[in-house]
């Protein structure tokens, strides 16, 4: 081994072979303060390459498994059922491969884009391709980080427009019915289906103020509960408007929202439906939200903040805070708008009633 002193005469050095990358064998100084430091060092680097060369005999099946059980302790219920159907269902042509063997992936990403799925066998969306060939990649680069793997182009996600139902209607057909108090949190408070479900009255109400601390996520038919402590973006309060303030009043036992998941969703399109209304989903209530927030001129920080979204700015959205003023004048304009729509409809069916 051949060493060397650094230019300001402070450190030995020597480098070491670690493989090749992209045809070119490649390798790594070692850095130490003295010629037996040294020596130790390029040592323990070596066994940490012999470990790391035993991954690398892993299938890309075991590699997410193991990747699975690494992770698992920072990932929701949610996220681990994800990566396990992608480990299941997508790129089953390379999934019994070993991945230190797997250099391109043009052709599986190609076969995979032709993949059905669903009792009418529908081609897998650009988004759900998408999120399998990152995912896939993120595990290839965990077990495999020196074998040289170009990027595939993969076809742009197009962003999709939903039919904006204007509120007056969506609260007209909503009033007074079991709908009201689900519907109105998500277009009013734009809270989601999991959020809405995991409201209790013991733990999410506090006077005048309701807070999101757990979701409800449905996931292979089973209900588990998430706590929300680590997406500081989804944990949030608002003060209660006193329309859904009496709701909540009504409603008997602890939990705000007893309905499954598919009863909420299958209950909101037959609504829709009857009412000779567009098809939306009931997630899509949080996008009427959201355009509501603009046409009252909300500011994109605040509005942020309150509907727990978190964009490609996270750093500016945690590190940058938002006022308690701002949001507290957010509030009241998006309630007395509200309010206004109740106010309307109330009047209007009052009137056809007499």
């Amino acid at each position: 081994m051949k060493t060397h002193l650094s230019r300001d005469g402070t450190k030995v050095w020597t480098q070491i072979y670690v493989g090749e990358e992209g045809g070119k064998r490649k390798y790594e100084r070692i850095y130490a303060d003295t010629k037996e430091e040294l020596d130790i060092a390029v040592l323990e680097h070596k066994i940490k390459l012999k470990k790391l060369k035993n991954t690398t005999d892993m299938t890309l099946r075991d590699g997410i498994t193991a990747y699975i059980d690494l992770r698992s302790p920072n990932l929701s219920p949610a996220t681990i059922a994800k990566y396990k159907t992608i480990r299941d269902h997508a790129f089953q042509d390379i999934m019994d491969q070993k991945m230190k063997d797997i250099i391109d992936l043009e052709y599986p990403v190609s076969q995979e884009a032709r993949r059905t799925v669903g009792n009418k066998n529908q081609i897998i969306s650009a988004k759900t391709l998408k999120d399998e060939y990152f995912f896939i990649r993120t595990v290839l680069k965990k077990y495999t980080p020196r074998v040289y793997r170009e990027e595939v182009r993969l076809k742009p996600v197009k962003r999709s427009f939903p039919p904006l139902i204007e509120p007056e209607k969506i609260t007209e057909i909503v009033y007074c019915t079991e709908l009201e108090l689900p519907v109105m949190l998500a277009m009013w408070l734009s809270m989601t289906v999991s959020e809405i479900r995991g409201l209790t009255k013991s733990e999410s109400i506090d006077g005048d103020y309701i807070t999101i601390r757990s979701v409800l996520l449905t996931i292979k038919g089973k209900d588990v509960r998430k706590d929300l402590a680590k997406e500081v973006t989804r944990n949030r309060s608002y003060k209660l408007p006193e329309r859904l303030k009496t709701l909540i009043n009504e409603v008997e036992g602890d939990i705000l929202c007893p309905m499954t998941n598919a009863a909420l969703t299958k209950r909101f399109y037959r609504l829709l439906k009857a009412n000779g209304l567009p098809h939306i989903s009931f997630h899509e209530l949080r996008h009427i939200n959201a355009s509501t927030m603009a046409r009252l001129q909300i500011p994109k920080k605040t509005a942020c903040e309150r509907g727990g979204w978190s964009t490609e700015y996270v750093m500016d959205r945690v590190y940058t805070q938002v006022f308690d003023e701002e949001r507290e004048k957010a509030d009241k304009k998006i309630n007395a708008y509200f309010e206004g729509i109740y106010a309307t409809v109330c009047n209007t069916l009052a009137s056809d009633l007499s």
